[in-house]
């Protein structure tokens, strides 16, 4: 949805997508992905396909943006593997956990991707600085875009597949994504 909003300044939460059966064929083989549930909803809103975690309308927005364009826009976040095939809408392909930490610091970032480190600076025992290093940030996105995607993936935890993180004790403003790649 990230890369929608941005591509698409009209597109909002509540743009419509098909939810229906799907089939392509790759490589001379057939696809065919189905929602999770098994079930079609005919048309679903970008809030419904994201905070719901609905497969078939996530493909027909990526496939609106272009595929070639969101690859190479994952791959400005870090996400080396990601390719151009329909299934990568869907998150299949290779990343690292680290690769996708650093995609998601978008979000809090307001559209700025920083590169992910696991230590930033050190001290000695009297707290004198001996090595620091300052996080390195590139604008990837627009806040606005940004903004939306984030609202979205607040929903999926408040409203959505990932309601049960609330039940486990999650609180506060708390955004996350389910599937099953």
């Amino acid at each position: 949805a990230l890369m929608a909003f941005e591509a698409d300044p009209a597109l909002s939460p509540a743009s419509r997508l098909p939810d229906e059966p799907y089939e392509r064929t790759i490589d001379g083989k057939r696809w065919a992905p189905k929602n999770y549930d098994d079930r079609y909803l005919g048309e679903v809103d970008v809030r419904t396909t994201i905070v719901h975690s609905r497969n078939v309308p996530a493909i027909h927005l990526a496939e609106g943006v272009g595929m070639s364009a969101l690859a190479r826009q994952w791959q400005s976040l870090g996400l080396s593997g990601a390719t151009a095939r329909p299934s990568s809408a869907l998150g299949a392909f290779e990343a690292t956990p680290l690769e996708v930490a650093g995609a998601y610091t978008v979000f809090p970032g307001r559209g700025e991707w920083a590169r992910p480190s696991l230590v930033r600076a050190a001290t000695d025992d009297g707290g004198k600085l001996l090595w620091n290093e300052d996080p390195i940030t590139v604008r990837r996105t627009s806040a606005r875009a940004a903004w939306l995607a984030t609202t979205l993936l607040e929903a999926v935890i408040d409203d959505g597949t990932g309601r049960a993180a609330r039940k486990l004790g999650v609180t506060g403003a708390v955004g996350g994504k389910t599937g099953t790649t």
